[in-house]
């Protein structure tokens, strides 16, 4: 059975972003072995500090609970990151989690580009503001990058705004494409 594993990064565990998490793992039950890492709830994880160890070797010189999710990421066929708009970026607790996957990054450096499978991603977003032009453009980047360096191709971006106002059942769209997204997985 395929492994899902979800980057959760909201403060609110019912909030709008859980709701696009709850439609997704609804329609993935039976067809992929989930599992939710709670980046609001982790206790033992440091910033990267930029040692550059990952430049030599392909592991972090950190070892705290993070190396419990490097794992996770590693045997994942399918990466999902799931999180609210914070003043234009991921809220600073999956913030970190990112940070920490620079060893990913860091493979172009240590020239072992090969080593990884290959997996599937997307990327789910609120935002609390009514929508406007690239509302989401400053946290797409970054995640679209880190499943790239993770060897995932990202098979949708979704998004929902105005979650200040509205809830996901406001954007019929969105939750189709949240469960194509389910299929495709």
């Amino acid at each position: 059975m395929k492994k899902t594993l979800i980057l959760f990064g909201s403060a609110r565990k019912k909030g709008h972003t859980m709701s696009m998490v709850k439609l997704l793992t609804e329609h993935l039950a039976g067809k992929s072995k989930v599992e939710l890492v709670d980046c609001y709830r982790l206790k033992n994880i440091s910033p990267c500090m930029d040692c550059r160890r990952c430049w030599e070797v392909k592991e972090c010189a950190i070892h705290d609970d993070m190396d419990d999710i490097y794992k996770k990421l590693e045997e994942a066929d399918s990466i999902i990151m799931a999180a609210p708009s914070y003043f234009h970026s991921v809220p600073a607790p999956m913030k970190l989690v990112l940070d920490r996957c620079q060893v990913y990054w860091a493979k172009a450096v240590r020239r072992d580009m090969t080593d990884q499978k290959q997996r599937t991603g997307a990327i789910l977003l609120t935002g609390g503001a009514p929508a406007f032009p690239e509302q989401f453009v400053s946290e797409i980047a970054p995640l679209k990058c880190l499943l790239d360096d993770l060897n995932a191709q990202c098979l949708d971006v979704i998004t929902i705004s105005d979650s200040d106002h509205k809830t996901l059942s406001d954007y019929p769209d969105a939750m189709e494409r949240i469960r194509t997204l389910a299929e495709t997985l």
